[in-house]
């Protein structure tokens, strides 16, 4: 009876203790749903050899804590200690191991009564033909597709987890992606495929956490995925609380030898406001890029297109048209929809003559132009301040009020999205940059002076653009 009485006084010390340590985290993080879902269900089991153990009640929420919240929380418990307490661990508690371990018993189970099937999660997203059959080969993609093709024979068994792809905007980086999965799909090699942009990874876990307030329901979407392939990876940058939760899915996927691959814009390491952890993740792995493609494979790419859609091209047109579109791989396609349309619509044979008054326009757009950077330089040499100060975060007004006229003209002179203009300055959220327009153009309707500025800066910047 004594020893029953001093257990349970033990208990109400903790339970004391934690409930202080607790309202103390509560005032640290300033944000209710936040706290709920990584301490909602926490609890401090016990005190052995001056460790606290404390019970989290999901796998991927107790790497968060640990990896984002552990010192926090140490530092807490030495406090309303007196430094009895040197050292803070975290378990699952054993009630969730319990029901994960019947859960999975009973797929198994039910497995064993059927032959397992591959299937791809938002396979609705999947282009049939992105496959690596219809994938043109050349110089400036070879590495990243035998590496791509090796990863799909043997997910998660190479080095090459994580594998990213990265390189600019249509040189076949979804396609590959896709290749993938439809081969892990259709083979067999891998059971449960993933597939989801970093944009819906945002919005996902954003609708989880603040509408349907229950982050684990989220980190179980991934629980049984083999191949996890997530497009644009750069668009997380800034998001740091959506990089925290990837890094726990990634880091658990990882650790169960579960094939992970990216694609980004950019190298990882120069994604702005990414973090380091997960930034020394993606170099673990193998990391590839795509370089525009040269003039023989843009032939080749344009010949399976012609033979795919049943268009008949003369070899002379299709060189001519291969000269003609350098940029990328989806302006290549791009011309030679708009060439089949006028074959069918406006009844023209497609002889060379035909082909290059269609290409006109295409050039023209091509020498009117205008890149971010190119804005930026200009902007930048007008104010007599550098590029990378407009990307940097300070409000200081000399840099800030040319930062929002660069954003403006990006937002004018581009067909870039805001969240693309955005991480260009800085990986700033298209909120910041819609802010920046707005005031830009009002300052531009009422300030006479400044409209003159604004339409003198505009035009270096298409005069140095030709």
């Amino acid at each position: 009876m004594a020893l029953r009485s001093i257990e349970k006084s033990t208990q109400r010390h903790h339970s004391r203790l934690w409930e202080e340590v607790l309202h103390d985290v509560r005032n640290l993080l300033k944000d209710p749903v936040q706290y709920e879902a990584y301490f909602g269900n926490t609890e401090l089991l016990r005190i052995h050899e001056e460790t606290a153990v404390v019970s989290i009640h999901n796998q991927f929420v107790q790497d968060i804590v640990e990896e984002h919240y552990g010192s926090m929380i140490l530092t807490l418990l030495r406090k309303k200690t007196a430094n009895a307490v040197k050292a803070v661990a975290f378990e699952v508690v054993e009630r969730e191991k319990i029901t994960e371990q019947v859960d999975i018993s009973a797929e198994e189970e039910s497995a064993s009564q059927r032959e397992p099937e591959s299937r791809i999660i938002n396979g609705n997203l999947f282009y049939p033909d992105y496959t690596f059959d219809t994938f043109v080969v050349g110089k400036s993609n070879q590495m990243a597709y035998h590496a791509a093709l090796s990863v799909s024979e043997a997910p998660g068994m190479t080095s090459f987890n994580p594998f990213t792809i990265y390189g600019k905007s249509g040189l076949g980086k979804t396609h590959l992606l896709q290749a993938i999965g439809h081969f892990c799909k259709h083979e067999g090699t891998a059971e449960n495929i993933y597939y989801i942009t970093a944009h819906d990874f945002l919005q996902r876990f954003l609708d989880f956490i603040y509408k349907r307030r229950d982050l684990n329901a989220f980190y179980r979407e991934f629980h049984h995925v083999d191949v996890l392939l997530i497009d644009d990876i750069h668009f997380l940058s800034n998001k740091i609380k959506t990089q925290e939760c990837f890094y726990s899915i990634f880091s658990k996927l990882i650790n169960l030898n579960k094939q992970i691959i990216l694609t980004s814009d950019r190298l990882p390491s120069e994604i702005p406001h990414m973090q380091e952890n997960l930034v020394n993740r993606f170099k673990n792995g193998l990391v590839v890029d795509i370089k525009p493609p040269s003039l023989k494979t843009r032939l080749s790419i344009l010949k399976q297109k012609a033979k795919t859609d049943n268009i008949q091209l003369s070899d002379d047109v299709l060189e001519y048209m291969a000269s003609q579109i350098t940029t990328n791989i989806r302006a290549l396609e791009g011309v030679l929809t708009k060439v089949l349309a006028s074959s069918i619509f406006c009844n023209r044979e497609l002889d060379l003559e035909t082909v290059q008054v269609l290409l006109d326009d295409y050039r023209r757009e091509r020498k009117e132009n205008v890149s971010i950077e190119k804005i930026q330089n200009t902007v930048s040499a007008y104010f007599d301040i550098s590029p990378n100060q407009l990307r940097a975060h300070t409000r200081k007004k000399s840099i800030s009020f040319p930062r929002s006229i660069a954003m403006y003209l990006s937002r004018k002179m581009t067909k870039q999205a805001l969240r693309s203009i955005g991480l260009e300055f800085g990986g700033r959220d298209y909120s910041t940059v819609i802010y920046a327009c707005k005031k830009i153009e009002k300052l531009r309707e009422t300030d006479t002076q400044f409209k003159t500025t604004l339409t003198s800066i505009e035009e270096r910047i298409r005069t140095s653009s030709k």
